[in-house]
C-alpha cells in the first residue's frame, strides 16, 4: 500500500492525511526533459519558457499559490508528441504545445477545476474535498 511507504531519510512513514491533501486546487505539470539531441523530447520546444510563461500568467491573474501552481516534472512518455502537460485533477495530457500556448493551458486548468463537488479535494475548503463513498471498491463504510 502507497501509505506503507517510507517518506524520507528518516524513514518515518507517511502521514495518510499528508499524502490526501495538495498544496492547490490544480496543479500543472510541464515535462522539460531534455535528451540533449540523442532523441526528440519536450525541451527541443521550449517547454522551460511555456513553464515560465505559465507561472508569469497564474501570478498575473492572483491565480498562484492556493488557486494553481505550475512545476517541471520529467518525461511522461509522449516525446514524439511533445512539449507536453499534465494538469490535476482529472490527468489531461497536453501535447504539441509550445511557450505561445499558455493561455491554452490556463484555460484547461480553470476547466480542471469543473469538478463535482464531492470529487475535487480542495486543500483550502477542506468541507467540499473528497469523501469516500459507500459502494466504492477499497472504502470501508464510515
Amino acid at each position: 500500500m502507497l501509505s506503507d511507504r517510507l517518506s524520507d531519510d528518516n524513514r518515518e512513514p507517511v502521514e495518510r492525511s499528508a499524502m490526501n491533501t495538495l498544496p492547490c486546487r490544480v496543479h500543472a505539470f510541464v515535462c522539460t526533459n531534455d535528451r540533449h539531441g540523442a532523441a526528440r523530447s519536450c525541451a527541443d520546444g521550449n517547454s522551460a519558457l511555456l513553464r515560465s510563461r505559465l507561472k508569469q500568467a497564474l501570478k498575473d491573474r492572483g491565480w498562484w499559490g492556493k488557486e494553481a501552481r505550475v512545476s517541471t516534472c520529467g518525461c511522461l512518455g509522449l516525446c514524439a508528441q511533445g512539449p507536453n502537460a499534465v494538469i490535476f485533477p482529472g490527468g489531461r495530457v497536453l501535447s504539441g504545445l509550445c511557450p505561445d500556448d499558455a493561455e491554452q493551458v490556463l484555460a484547461a486548468m480553470a476547466d480542471a477545476l469543473a469538478v463535482p463537488d464531492g470529487f475535487l479535494n480542495d486543500s483550502a475548503n477542506p468541507d467540499r474535498g473528497a469523501k469516500p463513498r459507500p459502494g466504492c471498491p477499497g472504502v470501508k463504510p464510515g
